[in-house]
């Protein structure tokens, strides 16, 4: 009765190598227009490597990064700004750095934008995302909205001292005035 769960199972243990077929086409990238053309045609996980890739090469100095910005538009190219410059994001809006960490190329990418997303709102949202699933990013994004948080706390209990002292200046002035 037991014997199909406890008995040995023979494993293959020589794996066999990935052979190229004969209509399989090796890809060999040499200019920037057919990177760009490769980049623009992949999607998911594809896009990323190909994308970490062309990163790879610029730091290879096979290609520079202007040219390399100068070569994408979108979202590629605010991701690709940020690896090669991420002090250089002052024009970048919320909600493209918004989107940036949620589907960047690498995690590097995707720890910038986050450091760099001000908006309230989108750090909740982001981190109620990223939780569990990104942790460098999540906490960046647990620290810059407990930050805001205490900021904000500091500033109402700031508030409610000048609350206070107009109250009871108010008060002052519209009591009669008793000498003793």
């Amino acid at each position: 009765m037991f014997k199909n769960f406890f008995s040995r199972k023979k494993v293959d243990v020589k794996p066999q190598p990935k052979t190229l077929q004969a209509n399989e086409p090796v890809a060999v990238l040499d200019t920037l227009d057919q990177w760009v053309r490769k980049i623009e045609n992949d999607t998911g996980k594809q896009l990323n490597q190909s994308l970490n890739k062309l990163v790879e090469k610029v730091s290879a100095d096979e290609f520079t990064s202007r040219d390399v910005l100068q070569a994408f538009e979108g979202i590629t190219a605010i991701s690709l700004q940020l690896q090669f410059s991420p002090n250089d994001t002052s024009n970048v809006a919320d909600d493209v750095l918004l989107e940036i960490v949620r589907s960047g190329f690498n995690a590097n990418v995707r720890k910038i934008a986050a450091s760099k997303i001000t908006n309230a709102d989108h750090i909740a949202l982001l981190e109620k995302e990223t939780k569990g699933k990104d942790k460098a990013v999540y906490r960046i994004l647990h620290d810059k909205l407990n930050v805001q948080i205490a900021e904000t706390k500091s500033q109402q209990q700031y508030r409610n001292k000048c609350d206070a002292v107009l109250t009871a200046m108010t008060k002052l002035s519209q009591s009669a005035l008793d000498p003793m």
